[in-house]
């Protein structure tokens, strides 16, 4: 694993000596020979940086002999740059570049900061060409903060985290010595756009920790005007699953071919893509037996579970284009004339509950986890969003695993 170095900006940060430490020189207010003290003191060899001004060659004799120097990859001089610790080769530019200089004996640190998720994105396709166990690669940025995790989780040397929130720049990680981080030889990820809310990271992560397996998951928030592109980027990338969330479950279903319109699971075997949907999965292990069913909502959800619904359809949506593609897969699909349901399957999001009619049900499935039922129903039996997450997600867990273990064997 990475050795993790906590970048230092305040010299009151530089307490315990056996840590790892990267000294900042155009923060930290210490003279030269401060500087050499302090190396001289930690047990592990320092990070030497200044990320304001390049360090003047007079400053990097001086200092090199007690750190590993982190100087821009455009400064290097041959014939200047020599020590006795290897450098650190940094690019913070906003471009990158598809191949590295043929720099023997150093590190090389990649660092952009991307201007979107599809740049973000490609970014991490060209890393993957990059000298892995000599390379520091990472995109800078709140939003891209998931790309040090799997930094973390890889063959990298050195890995860069702050000591506290504070002092955490361009979305960097807190320094946690008792995270497990094991290698990350595959890679899963929800997929969704305003999905900060989403469970789905803590639930599979667990799993995959207690399991031991060479894997991690994360969430990829993309904007719908970059989804497209982002598509075929992924697909080069080391993912071996996908939990598909909205808006794009329709637009998975299409991309890929699947059989059915609605997907939320995507499963990579060799170079070919497998599609599921496991609220489908979920419904039909936790739903009753009923005659009389009210879906409320015209959504992704909704025309999935209506697919494993055998009997009369009763739908309460807002007028729309979802209601359109709704009835036109479902023809047969009523107006509600009842008050009191067998079952009734809320797929609406809280803003939503306003406008719904009071209705009563035996049951009520809600979809929603991250809100309370809708106050307008009363129900005998909640069936709660938690548990309908659980429920999906344990069937996710379940592809996921089969997918990481075939790989394995």
């Amino acid at each position: 694993m990475p050795n993790n170095h906590i970048t230092t900006i305040h010299s009151n940060q530089i307490q315990n000596t056996d840590q790892r430490l990267e000294l900042r020189l155009d923060k930290l207010d210490l003279s030269m020979h401060e500087i050499i003290a302090i190396a001289k003191r930690l047990k592990h060899t320092p990070i030497i940086s200044d990320r304001a001004t390049p360090i003047p060659d007079s400053l990097f004799k001086a200092l090199s002999p007690y750190g590993i120097i982190d100087i821009e990859m455009a400064q290097y001089n041959s014939r200047i740059h020599q020590g006795p610790h290897p450098l650190i080769l940094s690019s913070h530019q906003t471009s990158f570049s598809p191949k590295l200089p043929d720099i023997p004996h150093h590190y090389f640190k990649v660092c952009p900061k991307p201007k979107n998720m599809t740049d973000c994105l490609q970014f991490l396709v060209t890393a993957q060409n990059y000298p892995q166990t000599r390379t520091i690669a990472y995109a800078r940025g709140i939003d891209y903060v998931f790309t040090r995790h799997l930094a973390q989780r890889s063959h990298q040397p050195i890995h860069f985290t702050a000591h506290d929130q504070r002092s955490a720049q361009d979305g960097q990680l807190i320094e946690n010595s008792s995270q497990n981080l094991n290698i990350a030889q595959y890679w899963l990820a929800v997929i969704g756009h305003n999905i900060a809310h989403s469970k789905s990271p803590d639930f599979h992560n667990d799993w995959i920790v207690a399991e031991n397996l060479p894997a991690y998951y994360i969430c990829l928030d993309i904007k719908p005007e970059e989804i497209e592109d982002c598509i075929p980027l992924i697909q080069k990338l080391p993912f071996m699953g996908f939990s598909i969330t909205s808006p794009y479950k329709q637009l998975f279903a299409k991309q890929f071919n699947a059989k059915q319109p609605v997907i939320n699971t995507l499963i990579k075997h060799n170079s070919s893509w497998e599609c599921h949907n496991t609220d489908q999965n979920a419904f039909m292990e936790l739903s009753p037996k009923a005659n009389k069913i009210l879906i409320l909502g015209a959504g992704s959800c909704a025309l999935a579970i209506a697919e494993k619904i055998n009997k009369p359809i009763h739908l309460w949506a807002r007028p729309g284009r979802s209601r359109e593609y709704f009835l036109e897969n479902f023809p047969n699909t009523q107006t509600p004339t009842f008050t009191q349901w067998d079952l009734i399957i809320c797929t609406l999001p809280s803003q939503a509950h306003t406008k719904l009619p009071r209705l009563k049900t035996d049951t009520l499935l809600d979809l929603q986890y991250q809100s309370p039922p809708p106050k307008q129903i009363q129900h005998q039996k909640l069936l709660s969003g938690e548990l309908f997450f659980k429920t999906q997600a344990i069937h996710q867990k379940k592809y996921f695993k089969e997918a990481i273990i075939k790989k394995e064997l």
